[in-house]
């Protein structure tokens, strides 16, 4: 299955796991807000030897696509739901509205649904040659309901506004082709870059498998990429 890796890579070396909480608030939840209904939003804090649940106001959807970054001490940075960048507070950041802006973000982001249409099509990850810059990877529908998608990425900087973080860098392309609408990604072995991992979607490809090519992109921050192809 033909597959689509990044390394992103960095300057300096990764800080050491005492200061990787990066995943440590787990962001959940839909409106409308009501916590005697058990709508809204909802907190896990893995800061403690037992996690901590919390209800919250939600003003956008993460049922579908849901992204969250603490920063390397596990404290609140940042959401997406593939359509807006909120702050700590739950709010919209600075320059954080229309992610994933186009045809498709007017459909679902500006309606009831308040949510991009992607499966787990958001990601966010440190830069470690930084303790405030994040990088948001999202995923891009093409209108009309085609196989085609845009992988973008975002940066914000979580030390502007008085620690509220701005979006300094906002839908920049890195690659276009036919993904399924999920990204993730796993720390290289070298404990410092990234790889960032997309499926193809094979479902109109004629192609055997045994022709089609493992495609894989390797990025320097600022996501300036190489790509190398193989049949393995």
């Amino acid at each position: 299955m033909r597959a689509f890796l990044l390394i992103l890579g960095v300057l300096l070396f990764f800080k050491g796991s005492a200061q990787d909480k990066h995943d440590y608030n787990w962001v959940l939840g839909y409106g409308p807000s009501d916590s005697i209904l058990h709508y809204g939003g909802t907190l896990i804090d893995f800061n403690t030897n037992t996690p901590i649940l919390s209800f919250f106001d939600i003003s956008l959807g993460l049922d579908w696509d849901n992204a969250s970054i603490s920063d390397g001490k596990g404290n609140k940075i940042a959401l997406s739901n593939g359509c807006e960048i909120q702050n700590k507070l739950y709010e919209q950041m600075d320059n954080g509205d229309n992610i994933n802006e186009g045809p498709l973000h007017e459909q679902y982001c500006e309606s009831v649904v308040s949510a991009y249409l992607n499966d787990q099509g958001a990601l966010f990850l440190p830069i470690p040659s930084s303790d405030s810059l994040y990088a948001l990877f999202h995923i891009r529908w093409w209108p009309g309901g085609s196989i085609v998608k845009d992988l973008l990425y975002s940066i914000i900087d979580a030390s502007a506004n008085e620690g509220l973080g701005k979006v300094t860098t906002k839908n920049q392309p890195l690659q276009t082709d036919t993904f399924t609408p999920m990204v993730t990604a796993c720390r290289h072995a070298n404990g410092r870059d990234w790889w960032i991992l997309l499926e193809e979607n094979h479902r109109f490809v004629t192609l055997p498998p045994t022709v089609r090519q493992n495609i894989m992109f390797t990025c320097l921050i600022p996501m300036e990429c190489i790509m190398r192809a193989s049949n393995k």
